[in-house]
């Protein structure tokens, strides 16, 4: 039989384990009864005087501290926003008709799709209420929906200044020429609250957009010719070919529709000039 000091040593690491992943108090009685009975087991007290102190212990503990620390340790939940507003008096400011579907809406989100990030596009927006991973999508015609546009040297982010778009208040909209090199974005009110698009997986906004047809060039190498590993050492009589590539994209850009300037210099780091 092990010596039951190592015993008592691994159920109190064993309940101190569970404390702390759980944070309920639902074991600390038995860390006390586990030191108790491992104290004992250094002294040499028997088998049944240990197991007694250890439920013993542990009893008195529960009896003894855990309506203190329901007190003082287990934070109660206070009321807050709509909570602290129950039972309380309310003054409405619109007329609400449950038959006839009026009445503010409180929005939790709006979705925003595009067809393409090209001008001619059409962005389309959805208010709903619920959440966003079950949403219940609120009739149009009791959205306002706001449009914005943006440019900038990055993508647009939680804390962008948005200019709205005059004139687009409906559910989609179609990108014109004076869009170009812009990001879109919008927003929803339904009576009750303002709900931006955007959030950190899905962006804050669509675009930039772009003439149809047009490349935006994200990267580009050199290659020898017929490779798409690029190098940058080359001897006399090599074919170097420029490949280039779009933002996301895993194929480089047909060459027909890019234009090349090509450029030398006379060392490392060197100034460049034109190829004529």
């Amino acid at each position: 039989m092990p010596q039951m000091e190592w015993v008592w040593l691994a159920a109190l690491i064993v309940f101190a384990i569970l404390e702390a992943a759980t944070s309920t108090l639902v074991s600390l009685w038995f860390i006390g009864g586990s030191l108790t009975a491992m104290i004992a087991a250094l002294c040499g007290a028997d088998i049944w005087l240990q197991l007694l102190l250890f439920f013993a212990v542990s009893a008195l503990l529960l009896v003894a501290l855990r309506p203190l620390a329901k007190k003082y340790l287990i934070p109660r939940a206070q009321p807050t926003n709509a909570r602290s507003n129950i039972g309380k008096r309310a003054i409405v400011t619109e007329e609400i008709d449950t038959l006839r579907g009026k009445g503010a809406v409180k929005l939790a989100g709006v979705e925003l799709s595009a067809s393409s990030t090209e001008i001619g596009a059409t962005l389309t927006a959805k208010a709903y209420t619920g959440s966003s991973y079950s949403p219940t999508y609120v009739d149009n015609s009791k959205v306002t929906y706001t449009w914005k546009k943006y440019k900038g040297a990055s993508a647009p982010s939680s804390s962008t200044t948005w200019e709205t778009i005059e004139g687009e208040s409906g559910p989609t909209l179609t990108v014109h020429d004076a869009l170009e090199g812009y990001y879109v974005s919008v927003s929803a009110n339904a009576g009750a609250n303002d709900v931006s698009f955007g959030n950190w997986s899905a962006g804050y906004g669509v675009g930039p957009f772009k003439q149809a047809g047009a490349v935006d060039i994200y990267s580009a190498i050199l290659a020898p010719e017929g490779s798409t590993s690029g190098t940058f050492i080359y001897t006399v009589d090599d074919t170097v070919q420029a490949l280039a590539k779009e933002k996301g994209a895993s194929e480089y850009i047909d060459a027909s529709k890019l234009n090349y300037q090509w450029q030398v210099a006379d060392k490392k780091g060197g100034d460049y000039t034109d190829i004529e």
